[in-house]
């Protein structure tokens, strides 16, 4: 029996290994795992989402949107693919096309606060600065700690040259995150916009502290830090 049983187990866990090995293959990276699910399955719409951001992320956007067209083709309700294609739109710099994707998210699911700050992020991009804050304040009140809608509608004040309220939300920006070095270089510029050097000298002091002396030496250049 056992003369029988250890060669025949000896050959099942060679054929298992094989069988792993080849398997293993497909974890190579993200992109030949997914394209290997959009092969060995049918109408796979998350594999082809996924094929999707990752060649977005090697900069391959008209790809991308190729992946996210025929994920919505199959799946037109997956939110997902909308906020995905949407901001490859805005890549692109077809901005239109991207709120359109950002509305047809929201009417899935319109209390996620991402796709307000997408569409909000996006908003500013083509200058519609009002529909941009009305988007920032969703997406704040949505997620109380989003410190990226805070700091984004601070530099839309700032464009607006509303440098009080741009200071005001660069403050929520640097409670939420002490370390948020932009927005102590926006406070720093807004503070010398509205001639408050000494604020502005210091947020320029805290950041040169981390390694980037570039507004300090400006400020030093232009005589409002010594």
């Amino acid at each position: 029996r056992k003369k029988i049983l250890i060669p025949a187990g000896a050959t099942v866990i060679i054929i298992l290994a094989v069988l792993a090995w080849r398997q293993c293959g497909y974890w190579k990276n993200d992109y030949i795992l997914f394209k290997h699910a959009c092969l060995v399955t049918k109408n796979n719409y998350l594999a082809l989402n996924n094929l999707g951001l990752d060649v977005f992320e090697e900069g391959n956007i008209l790809d991308a949107l190729d992946y996210y067209n025929r994920a919505i083709k199959i799946m037109p309700n997956y939110t997902g693919a909308y906020i995905n294609r949407g901001n490859a739109y805005a890549k692109l710099g077809q901005y239109n096309r991207a709120i359109d994707d950002y509305k047809k998210a929201l009417k899935l699911q319109p209390d996620f606060a991402e796709i307000y700050y997408n569409r909000g992020t996006t908003y500013g991009e083509f200058s519609h600065f009002q529909s941009a804050i009305k988007d920032f304040n969703k997406a704040i009140i949505l997620k109380p700690d989003y410190t990226d809608a805070y700091y984004n509608k601070g530099v839309i004040y700032a464009k607006l040259g509303q440098h009080n309220k741009a200071i005001e939300e660069f403050d929520n920006t640097i409670r939420l995150n002490p370390y948020h070095a932009l927005a102590y270089h926006s406070r720093g510029v807004a503070y010398f916009l509205q001639g408050n050097n000494k604020d502005g000298c210091q947020d320029a002091r805290t950041i040169c502290e981390w390694g980037n002396c570039q507004l300090l030496e400006f400020a030093k250049g232009k005589g409002y830090c010594y």
